[in-house]
């Protein structure tokens, strides 16, 4: 809806301003003439005179200042329109910022970068910036930012709870996501930067799980007949259920961060507090032996212990590669990166 909506006022605002500059075009040559324009059909001056018995007045440079006068009346015109289609425009946005905050991921970044384009739009046709359109769509990504990671810790704590520390499966597509994350910290994903592209129709696999291949496994240790683990700097890991929720979860906030990137500082201090929480919940869960009355367990073993290690240590060698992706996206605040050593 948005989409087909801005696209429709765009065009008018953009063909409104065409008129204007051609009206000014014409304004400004009439000017630039010869005030005494003569009719062929018109006798001589000296005639008139003696004709009427007075000098001839020139009409020509009131009318002239008459039309200058109307287009500027037009420029300022175009700019009223632009307001009144903002003003229009901001009340739809205020009306669904409860649906708007909530959006899945995805979709999100598009209904930003829509926004975002047609502030511009705006601004290049008339100038002016339209300040409360931009004031809602800020209001709206920092509750969605705020949400979004709520969410995403709550879902945490779920999986945590309902964990058995039992050695899972990392498949094709969770060795896809450590892949992804671990080339972000020297460039930029063309499936996270893809958002951007508002005229295009796409599903993204934040959406869902795509259907495993049999292909090139990328950041996991192929194996038929055991569990296969995540491989960084060619160091091993065994991951449960939990873990490999933390891994999901991470491409979400660097996704956001590349749709985002002036949220970065918010977003990156939501993702710090995100570690902390599983942290502090494996302890709780696994050392402090939570897990035997929250999940079930009858006791903990040393293959929790040693599951528990791998999670932390997991994330550990996780740490400086997310490091450097919130670093390119900043313009290097050393207190946010001191966060990441603690």
């Amino acid at each position: 809806m948005l989409k087909q909506m801005y696209s429709n006022v765009g065009e008018a605002l953009r063909r409104l301003g065409t008129q204007v500059k051609v009206l000014l075009d014409v304004t400004s040559s009439f000017t630039s003439r010869p005030s005494a324009i003569k009719s062929p059909m018109s006798p001589p001056s000296s005639a008139r005179e003696d004709y009427i018995g007075a000098p001839q007045i020139s009409i020509r440079a009131p009318i002239q200042q008459e039309d200058l006068q109307q287009a500027l009346d037009m420029s300022n015109l175009l700019g009223q329109a632009v307001d009144i289609a903002q003003s229009q425009i901001t009340k739809i946005l205020r009306a669904r910022s409860e649906q708007s905050t909530h959006l899945p991921l995805p979709q999100f970044l598009r209904y930003f970068h829509l926004n975002r384009m047609f502030a511009d739009e705006c601004e290049a046709v008339s100038g002016r910036g339209g300040q409360a359109l931009k004031t809602v769509v800020n209001a709206h990504i920092k509750d969605f930012v705020s949400q979004f990671s709520e969410s995403l810790m709550q879902k945490l704590v779920q999986s945590m709870d309902a964990d058995h520390w039992e050695p899972k499966d990392v498949n094709d597509h969770d060795g896809q996501i450590l892949n992804r994350i671990l080339e972000a910290s020297t460039k930029e994903i063309d499936s996270w930067t893809r958002a951007s592209i508002v005229w295009e129709t796409q599903e993204s696999h934040l959406n869902g799980d795509p259907p495993s291949t049999n292909g090139e496994t990328n950041g996991i240790t192929p194996a038929k007949d055991k569990t296969r683990s995540a491989t960084i700097d060619e160091q091993k890991y065994i991951l449960t259920d939990s873990t490999l929720m933390v891994l999901r979860s991470l491409e979400h906030f660097e996704c956001l961060i590349t749709g985002i990137p002036s949220m970065t500082s918010e977003i990156t201090t939501s993702l710090l507090d995100y570690l902390r929480l599983f942290n502090s919940r494996c302890q709780q869960l696994v050392l402090g032996a939570g897990a035997t009355k929250i999940a079930g367990l009858k006791n903990i073993t040393t293959k929790h212990l040693a599951l528990s290690s791998q999670a932390l240590s997991f994330i550990i060698a996780l740490t400086p590669h997310i490091r450097e992706f919130v670093r390119r996206h900043t313009s290097g605040s050393g207190q946010l990166m001191t966060e990441f050593d603690k």
